[in-house]
């Protein structure tokens, strides 16, 4: 179960490692998820951190992306992978994600067993 330390670990590690998402436009939803989120909640740390972000288009990550002046390249979900000081991050729109054609999720997969998912910015 995903309690309030683990969302206390979450973010501190998220500003310790990626503070400016903090600084995403806020008309945007901004969700951490993946096995990196289950890392630090685990262990402590993760190698890397996966973000969906949840607006009207991709605009709004190419934005950040330009803003925050980060060189990127394509991930395999359709979206952007960032280095931000030495830490890897995948950034990606939630229709990227869906289109993607490689992603798929085995039917042994289960979110309690493999990932989990917070909200760290935007509106409730």
């Amino acid at each position: 179960m995903f309690t309030k330390e683990d969302a206390i670990k979450i973010d501190k590690f998220i500003q310790e490692k990626f503070p400016i998402i903090y600084d995403f436009d806020f008309n945007a939803m901004v969700l951490v998820w993946g096995g990196g989120v289950k890392s630090v909640i685990m262990e402590g740390y993760a190698k890397d951190l996966d973000f969906i972000i949840l607006a009207d288009n991709d605009q709004k990550v190419i934005e950040f992306i330009t803003k925050n002046n980060l060189e990127y390249t394509m991930n395999y979900f359709g979206g952007y992978k960032v280095t931000y000081n030495g830490f890897n991050i995948d950034l990606c729109h939630l229709v990227d994600l869906y289109r993607a054609e490689t992603f798929t999720i085995p039917s042994t997969l289960t979110l309690s067993s493999s990932a989990a998912l917070s909200v760290i910015t935007g509106h409730p």
